[in-house]
């Protein structure tokens, strides 16, 4: 197995307060109709970036904080949305499906 997708419908938004100890701005949980999918997670610029997994059930991604406004777009302007990993090499992302351009979503 490469490639691990896991499509969600749902979202929650936990943004962090920051202090010295806390490396994360904020975190994005993902559901499948109720069903815990994975999660975003968003670091500070200035701290070691998390490593990309897969448990059982979920996918982990990490991003520096300065992407967060384009996956919140993505998440109020696109669907279906899915989280992705290729389990060899660990490298994530968060995917879109093909659609027509100049499509508005419905």
């Amino acid at each position: 197995m490469a490639q691990v997708i896991k499509e969600f419908n749902e979202y929650r938004i936990r943004y962090y307060t920051p202090n010295s100890s806390n490396k994360l701005t904020a975190y994005i949980f993902c559901f499948m109709n109720g069903s815990y999918r994975g999660s975003i997670e968003f670091h500070r610029t200035n701290t070691q970036l998390g490593t990309n997994y897969l448990s059982k059930n979920s996918i982990t991604l990490h991003y520096y904080d300065d992407v967060l406004p384009g996956i919140i777009d993505l998440l109020r302007n696109e669907k279906p949305l899915y989280l992705s990993l290729n389990d060899q090499t660990l490298v994530g992302w968060v995917d879109t499906s093909e659609e027509i351009v100049g499509e508005e979503e419905s």
